[in-house]
């Protein structure tokens, strides 16, 4: 009984200290911030929130949404999830501090129907899964943009707004009004993202033109593939007042080719000129090369030329192999520059299997190809579509072939 007693007084002491100590604290508190001090943890969020003026960005290759990567998409309930096109990359995606997917096609809307080749469609649930990966913004000034009517290019703004409305969209408008550009705010530093196109497969209006943004004068189903307009250039000059680095995507070229064209090398050159510091290009379906651009004025800009295709069911191997652009940028000696030590391409394989009967794979995901295996590369289905050769060896000699060794990240 004696034990049972001093149990109890020993509980109430105990409790008696804590209220004691505790209110001790909060007096404390409350004397502090009439001094005008600062709580320890918030001064330490404080701090942890100041600036680094360094970050890192990543841009992703184009989605070629085909039907077979479209259909691959479809669950049993007949509903659709495109999470799986990412999960193979979320962990590079996560550590960006910016991230950008270049689109191949419009998303006007399942309404339209969505299909691939050749009145690209691609499906709004494409939206929900850029979103659910962490991507920060997608590029959507593609040759195919304008394949569903102009239309679609507003539905398509409305369905990204309804869908994915923290994913910033570029390169289309849904009004003369809107600004040309987004302007990003990141780790103490103003990054610009520019979209243009040089060509719209499927031609638009001269009223409706400014829905697209191409890098030349658009008139009459065609734009100016040797200069970019003074639009162009006042828009690149403006966002040069505001932002601290410039980074334009831009789809050129041809498609299913490693060589770039006449009008790439051109664009590149006038972009670097008018003040672009990263040019991110997409379109020709392959990998393309990577190099430093030096205009006549002095610019320099770094430019990937194509990142290929981040995900097809194309029945090319070098359609296969794609990549994406990892660009860390600082703050150095009071310029924002490119740290060349961590920036370069990260080679991704588009993995795909097939029953051999028909046209139609199952798309199973984007895969590094740095972890990529033969044994995968022995079930890829590009094997049943073509007498190429398909395996690691393969793929690290278009590699070779197109990407200089000193961009390639490992």
């Amino acid at each position: 009984m004696k034990t049972l007693k001093k149990t109890a007084i020993m509980i109430v002491l105990t409790l008696l200290c804590i209220i004691i100590i505790d209110n001790y604290q909060r007096i404390r508190d409350e004397k502090r911030l009439e001094n005008g001090e600062k709580d320890t943890n918030v001064a330490k969020e404080e701090q942890a929130e100041e600036p680094s003026y360094e970050l890192t960005f990543l841009a992703l290759g184009q989605t070629y949404m085909n039907d077979s990567v479209i259909n691959s998409g479809r669950q049993e309930d007949g509903t659709l999830n495109y999470q799986y096109l990412f999960q193979g990359v979320g962990e590079q995606i996560q550590a960006a501090d910016i991230s950008v997917l270049c689109q191949g096609s419009v998303i006007g809307g399942n309404s339209l129907g969505v299909s691939g080749y050749p009145n690209f469609n691609s499906p709004e649930e494409l939206c929900d899964a850029v979103a659910a990966a962490g991507i920060d913004a997608v590029a959507m000034a593609n040759v195919r943009v304008n394949n569903m009517g102009s239309a679609a290019i507003n539905t398509s703004l409305d369905i990204w707004k309804l869908r994915a409305p923290e994913v910033n969209v570029l390169g289309i408008h849904g009004s003369p009004e809107e600004s040309d550009y987004v302007l990003v705010e990141q780790n103490g530093l103003k990054i610009a993202l520019f979209d243009y196109t040089a060509i719209v497969t499927t031609a638009i209006s001269n009223e409706e033109a400014y829905k697209i943004d191409f890098f030349g004068d658009y008139a009459d189903g065609s734009a100016n593939l040797d200069t970019l307009s003074e639009q162009t250039k006042a828009q690149l000059a403006q966002a040069n007042e505001v932002s601290d680095f410039i980074i334009v995507f831009a789809s050129w070229g041809l498609e299913d080719t490693h060589e770039i064209t006449a009008t790439q090398e051109r664009f590149a050159k006038q972009l670097t000129e008018a003040g672009a510091d990263l040019i991110i290009g997409n379109r020709p379906n392959y990998l393309q090369k990577v190099e430093w651009v030096t205009a006549d004025n002095g610019n320099r800009a770094l430019c990937y030329y194509s990142l290929g295709n981040f995900v097809s069911s194309d029945s090319s191997v070098d359609a296969m192999l794609g990549g994406m652009a990892k660009v860390s940028i600082k703050v150095q000696d009071g310029q924002t520059v490119i740290d060349e030590s961590n920036t370069g391409l990260i080679p991704v394989v588009t993995h795909y299997t097939s029953d051999g009967t028909g046209n139609e794979v199952k798309v199973e995901g984007v895969i590094p190809f740095e972890s990529y295996t033969d044994e995968q590369a022995a079930l890829h289905g590009v094997r049943n579509k073509t007498s190429e050769t398909f395996n690691r060896e393969a793929l690290q000699n278009i590699l070779n072939a197109n990407v200089d060794t000193k961009f390639v990240l490992h």
